[in-house]
């Protein structure tokens, strides 16, 4: 994860800024207001430290050898020292404050040598030794001069023993020159110079050129005795100055040795327009050390030889420093100031090397004298004319081994650029050589709201709002390094100035604002947008933000109206939603909902340039509206609709529609779900992917909606430590035509979670949603997170304060800053990711959402699974097949196999000419495929290549259960013939439950396919043999042998269980006395309690052997049960129920006391007792099956009570409606029960609908007669929805394939139109023709539309 950071606008002065290199960190330091920004780069990751102060800060700078930064704060000079040397995260803390004789500090500059800090400030030049003394920061004043003028600017050089100074204020043409003749605490002097230009320039900057040589650091520790520094410095070396004055001129001044004295002297002035062919805007020197570190090494190991390297050669880089000139229309001319290293540099010449182009955001594209003619009426004194006389300063140039970096103080737009200059680059592609790293602007107040325009799928804008009408700017974004879409920055371009004079300051400002981006075709660069505004107050106003230039510039207002009320009294309320809707081209239709019952528009006419603004007409929200509501726009570039919910928790998705006729907007109602989450305090719709995601009225729980089907998919409880939800922002990833996998952002107070969609696994009940992504910002700034908003392709703009934060759209895998719950994410993605190159830690958002939420590889075992229990077993058999092909071979394992999956699933598609020339090549090639059949062979190898080798997008679970897979699919061979579908189908979920580490019982899906097999027997014979005829109760619970087995079996099973569980125990009491006593065998019992030992053997026994067919040994074992109940003996009370007789007593303790309803129902089963069973059934049962929405519980509850054909519809309708509308074969207390029944909304989860539905749907109504009438129960429409909207669930699976299977082979009965559908089916083409090329071979008989008897193959499972 990189974090871009747009920290806050530069204040204007001239040394507000610095940069440096400091052990591994890269330090850039500026001031914004009352705030110091600290930006730092640490091994390639940002970070960003703001510390606020007293004052705004006039001069920074930092010391490279110990990264001490100083700033001055009015009369103050604040120490700031780092927390560590070498940090991840750098930060530093206040070690010192020195004050400055109460004197306002204007200026300071380290001298790294001598530790030494030279202070200028309105009545003083200083000179403070600031060192680390036990680790803490001291400092002593060892020279301090009272000056008549301020001291504005200053540079001294490293060695501290001249420092010079300038005033730009009164625009002085001369400079004060400093040279030291004595060191020392107490006894330190200079003498002073003046470097007098001409008198009709001013002075526009200093600059001392670093020294070539390194002290050693033996001499440096000595260079405080007196003298010492005369004999250091013996390299005949003299210090060069460069000034720069108003006539674009550079001046080289020099010292050199006269008469034992040092005197200096200006030997040249350069001129430095020549060779540009537009305005001059700033120049930057790189000195020749710079140079012997950095460019001549790379130039003498390239071996390109172009015109560059030509010119670079031919000049003598050894003795000379480089000199870049920029012009106004981004043209970078680069000269060589050779013979600088001269003693004395008599002979001083600039050599043109070349002109390159500049990426046009690197500079800015106004000139000294176009700002000057901008200021011409305003006082020379002045703020604006003085930044005027020098607007754009390049400075603060580091190098590194690769890179030149600088940075550009842009005075009059506030911003600093901070540049990057590729030495390759520049000697093989120099048009490409200088890069734009980061633009350091901002807000100048708080941001308040975030808004960005819809009305394009890339290149959207954004605006920020503050509190204050003057301060709100319009960004475009700004691609950092467009060769590879990482660093997404904004970049200020227009100002909405909304200040009305006929109103309060607290009656102005923007409420909100709709965007509409790129009204006309774009002319490079430069952008034309509107912006319509509802302002405080009651008005609605539209602005013309044209960038004629790449000039930031206030917009222009084009009509401001009122927003008047039924009474025409003005609305001043902000609007619940604000949403833009294309009416024609040109013609853009914009909604303001302030009620339900209360909504305005309005129509924006572009016309060849003529921009106009008119009223329309909209009608109210359909529908009734209970309480307050919350509305939010769906508005972005492929969805343009309303989402609202009013506080019963009632949902609707409405779109507007513009009638020409009328000339207003009405609306249509998408869809209406009941949520029963009253009164939510945030709603955020999407509907191009039918999404809706809720925040209750806490502001702690998260709800994500599938708004097609109305089913709950995913629900979070925050911690209180989260604080509450403050906002919900939908996004797509990918192309504008791939816009189905979305991000849904939660904002917090401090940081922002990114939640992308997961597949269904109804396997391992995983979250449909989880944390992809944690942006935290709390590390950066002390303020709290305003607002955030998706702009272009996955970035996300934060504000904070006045600054913004944009998250890239990467995600790092090692990112120590993330939760607990995306650290799960990412360690399931790294596992996914071995089978491929291991190496990358970061990758694309939208790569990643495409891994979890994207088709599923062909031998997933998900897909593997589904394609079993969808009859699919010869095409799992090929797959398995390829797979081991492709890993024999030693191939890279892609996605399908280079499976062709249309000529598998319908062997008619392909050719047999192609499929026997195919095998007449094999035979004739000696090439024949040894394992082209699914056997035991292939099965064992396949199972050992999988222990061997990690397969890609499979995590090591996963592979496992894969091999699990291919295990079972061999095992399952030996059914063949022998097994109907049902049965076969029952065995896979058993085998696959056995293999489970998860999975604690089989689901009631699986216990169906039991349910419905003709060879139940066949079925226990198999189960009974896995637990070697050893089967305790909690197998049979596991199994579910109580709701499938018939009641012969399942007498027998209770028999065989009761002394297993006894062999075990050796206790004859609770479980083992109730199973005996349900199938009436008391002797039995009485047999086992004589041969145990028993605290209570004697008592029992005595009490047992009675005769309980007598109504008085029933009434005593009654009471004895009742008793047993008050000391909580719930399974001795319930065996004594059964003693008298009273065997729903038994069921109800069983239910209540001890959650055992698969006991009591196996109790009422093996006891006939049906009206028990119903209790049961109506009580414990149904109820869960109700409020679960399980349809399949419920489909089982029907066939229980032998009402097959009801049994056979709860599978496609609701279980509410089912059971609603067969009230009639309940009992009175259950229909009074149902009527009050509350269902939340869990009840309308996604987990209530199983793809496999549909299978055993179609599967019963084919084999039986009475399953087929009640089918027809079943309307065509209510069919027709369930098969669409399984074959989306398939979809969301992961499983596209059998989705299209699914829609393809399904059959409906009774069609409206029979002999139309037939015929256009016989006709019609086929829904997977588009996916194959044709062929002349491939004739495919058309299906049938009406039901057919099935013969005997319709019940084989495909083996």
């Amino acid at each position: 994860m990189t974090i871009q950071f747009i920290p806050g606008d530069p204040n204007r002065s001239i040394d507000c800024l610095s940069q440096t290199r400091w052990r591994n960190h890269h330090i850039i330091a500026y001031g914004s207001g009352n705030n110091l920004i600290i930006s730092t780069r640490t091994d390639g990751n940002k970070s960003i430290q703001t510390i606020y102060l007293e004052k705004d800060p006039i001069s920074i700078d930092i010391n490279s050898k110990t990264g001490i930064i100083c700033i001055s704060s009015g009369t103050l000079i604040i120490v700031l020292k780092p927390v560590n040397e070498y940090m991840s995260i750098p930060k530093w803390t206040e070690a010192l404050r020195i004050n400055n004789d109460n004197s306002e500090v204007l200026c300071l500059k380290w001298s790294t040598d001598e530790d030494e800090l030279a202070v200028g400030s309105t009545n003083f030049l200083s000179l403070y030794h600031v060192f680390e003394e036990y680790g803490e920061i001291r400092y002593s004043r060892r020279w301090h001069m009272k000056q008549a003028n301020p001291t504005e600017h200053l540079d001294i050089t490293k060695a501290a023993d001249k420092i010079v100074t300038y005033n730009s204020s009164t625009f002085d043409s001369f400079a004060k020159m400093w040279q030291r003749i004595n060191y020392g605490d107490s006894n330190t002097l200079f003498e002073l110079d003046f470097l007098q230009h001409d008198a009709d320039v001013w002075l526009t900057g200093i600059q001392w050129r670093p020294s070539n040589y390194d002290r050693e650091d033996d001499i440096h520790a000595m260079a405080h005795i007196k003298n010492l520094r005369t004999i250091i410095r013996n390299d005949d070396s003299n210090d060069v100055l460069y000034t720069r004055t108003s006539d674009n001129k550079l001046h080289v001044w020099a010292t050199f040795d006269y008469s034992g004295h040092s005197h200096i002297k200006r030997w040249t002035s350069l001129s430095l327009i020549d060779k540009l062919t537009s305005n001059y805007v700033t120049s930057l020197i790189i000195d020749n050390h710079s140079l012997q570190l950095s460019l001549v090494p790379v130039l003498e190991s390239i071996r390109t030889n172009n015109n560059i390297t030509k010119a670079l050669n031919s000049v003598d880089l050894r003795s000379s420093d480089i000199l870049l000139v920029w012009g106004s229309n981004g043209e970078l001319v680069i000269h060589a100031i050779s013979n600088i290293d001269e003693n004395p540099p008599n002979s001083v010449n600039l050599i043109y090397i070349m002109t390159i182009e500049c990426n046009r955001h690197c500079i800015p594209n106004y000139s000294t004298g176009k700002a000057l003619l901008a200021a011409k009426n305003e006082p020379v004194t002045s703020d604006a004319f003085q930044i005027a006389s020098n607007p754009i300063i390049a400075s603060h140039f580091v190098c590194a081994k690769e890179f030149f970096q600088f940075l550009i103080h842009d005075r009059i737009k506030n911003t600093v650029r901070y540049n990057e200059i590729s030495i390759t680059k520049l000697l093989e592609k120099p048009n490409k050589a200088v890069a734009l790293k980061s633009k350091y602007q901002g807000h100048a107040k708080s941001i308040q709201k975030l808004i960005t325009s819809t009305s394009s799928f890339e290149g959207n804008i954004l605006l920020s709002i503050s509190g204050y009408p003057e301060h709100n700017y319009i960004w475009e974004p700004l691609l950092l390094e467009p060769e590879n879409q990482k660093f997404m920055s904004i970049t200020k371009r227009f100002r909405l100035n909304v200040t009305r004079d006929d109103s309060d300051d607290a009656d102005q400002g923007i409420q909100d604002a709709i965007l509409i981006n790129d009204i006309e075709s774009t002319k490079g660069p430069l952008r034309h947008h509107l912006a319509f505004v509802i302002e405080k107050g009651g008005y609605a106003s539209l602005w013309d933000c044209d960038g004629v230039t790449m000039d930031d510039k206030d917009a222009e207002l084009i009509d401001r109206q009122e927003i008047l009320d039924d009474q025409n009294d003005k609305i001043r309320t902000a609007p619940l939603a604000f949403s833009l809707h294309e009416i024609a081209p040109n013609v853009h239709g914009i909604i303001a909902i302030f009620q339900h019952d209360l909504i305005k528009a309005w129509k924006v006419t572009i016309d060849n340039g003529n921009i106009s603004i008119s009223y329309l007409d909209a009608q109210n929200l359909p529908g009734e509206y209970k309480g307050h509501c919350q509305v939010s726009a769906v508005d972005t570039y492929l969805e343009k609709d309303i989402s609202a919910i009013d506080e019963r928790g009632v949902f609707r998705s409405l779109s507007p529609v513009f009638s020409e006729k009328s000339g207003s907007f009405a609306w249509s109602q998408n869809i209406q779900i009941h949520t029963r989450i009253p009164k939510s305090s945030n709603i955020h719709g999407a509907s191009l992917i039918k999404k809706l995601a809720l925040v209750d009225e806490s502001g702690y729980e998260l709800t994500i909606w599938d708004t097609q089907s109305g089913l709950l998919e995913y629900k979070e409880v925050f911690p209180e430590k989260f604080g509450k939800v403050r906002d919900l922002d939908w996004t797509f990833t990918g192309a504008s035509h791939e816009s189905t996998n979305a991000i849904l952002s939660v904002g917090f107070s401090r940081f922002v979670l990114l939640y992308t969609e997961l597949r269904y696994d109804y396997t391992n009940r995983i979250p449909t949603f989880a944390v992809l992504k944690k942006i935290d910002i709390s590390e950066f700034t002390s303020h709290e997170i305003a607002d955030s908003i998706w702009i272009d392709d996955g970035y996300l703009a934060i504000a904070c304060g006045n600054q913004f934060f944009i998250d890239d759209k990467w995600v790092n895998l090692t990112d120590s800053s993330t939760s607990s719950a995306s650290k799960s994410i990412n360690d399931t993605i790294k596992q996914l990711m071995i089978g491929y190159n291991a190496e990358p830690t970061s990758y694309l958002v939208s790569d990643l959402v495409r891994i979890l939420n994207g088709p599923l590889p062909l031998y997933h075992p998900q897909f593997l699974i589904q394609a079993l229990f969808n009859n699919e077993v010869k095409l799992v058999e090929e797959i398995l097949v390829r797979l081991l092909q492709v890993l024999r071979a030693d191939e890279p394992v892609k996605w399908n196999l280079d499976f062709n999956f249309l000529e598998a699933i319908i062997p008619e598609k392909k050719p047999k000419l192609r499929r026997r020339l195919s095998q007449i090549d094999g035979l004739i090639n000696g090439q024949v495929e040894i394992f082209s059949v699914f056997n035991d062979v292939v099965s064992n190898l396949l199972v050992e290549k999988l222990t061997k080798v990690s397969l890609p997008l499979l995590t090591r679970h996963q592979q496992i259960t894969l091999t699990n897979v291919v295990t079972i699919v061999n095992d399952l061979s030996q059914f063949k013939g022998s097994m109907d579908e049902n049965g076969l189908k029952f065995l896979l979920a058993f085998k696959l439950f056995q293999t489970s580490s998860k999975q604690s019982r089989l689901s009631m899906r699986d216990i169906s396919w039991a349910l419905h097999s003709d060879q139940k027997e066949m079925l226990f014979s198999h189960v009974d043999t896995v637990y070697h005829g050893q089967m305790s109760w909690e197998n049979v619970k596991q199994t579910g042998l109580t709701r499938w087995a018939d009641i012969n079996r399942l007498i027998s099973i209770v028999e065989s269980v009761a002394r297993n569980e006894f062999g075990n125990s050796r206790d004859p009491s609770g479980l083992v006395s109730v199973l005996f006593l349900a199938i009436k065998k008391k002797q039995v019992l009485l047999g086992l309690w004589r041969t145990v030992f028993h605290p209570e053997k004697d008592k029992v026994l005595k009490f047992m052997s009675n005769d309980f067919t007598e109504k008085r040994w029933q009434t005593a074992a009654s009471k004895n049960a009742f008793v047993l109940l008050g000391r909580h003996r719930y399974m001795d009370a319930a065996y004594f129920f059964l003693l008298a007789g009273l065997v729903k007593d038994c069921c109800i303790t069983l239910c209540n006391k001890l959650d055992e309803v698969e006991l009591a129902l196996a109790v009422s089963r093996v006891n006939k007792a049906e009206e028990v069973t119903m209790h049961i059934i109506e009580n414990y049962i149904l109820p869960q099956a109700l409020l679960k929405g399980d349809r399949w519980m419920t489909s089982w509850v029907f066939w229980q009570l032998r009402l097959k054909e009801i049994s056979v519809q709860a599978l496609i309708k609701s279980p509410r409606s089912v059971v609603k509308k067969n009230l009639g074969h309940f009992s009175d207390a259950f229909k009074k029960d149902f009527q009050e029944m509350k269902f939340q909304a869990q009840s309308k989860s996604f987990l209530r609908d199983d793809p496999l539905l549909a299978v055993m749907f179609d599967k019963l109504r084919a084999s039986k007669s009475n399953y087929l009438e009640g089918s027809r129960a079943v309307t065509q429409e209510e069919e027709f929805d369930f098969v669409i909207k399984v074959s989306s669930i398939y979809s969301r699976m992961g499983c596209d394939y059998l989705g299209l299977l699914l829609v393809r082979n399904w059959k409906f009965l009774n069609p409206l139109n029979q002999s139309l559908n037939t015929k256009q089916s016989s006709n019609g083409k086929d829904l997977f023709q588009e996916f194959s090329g044709p062929t002349s071979d491939s004739k495919l008989q058309a299906d049938s539309a009406a039901f057919q008897e099935p013969d005997m193959s319709a019940f084989s499972f495909g083996f």
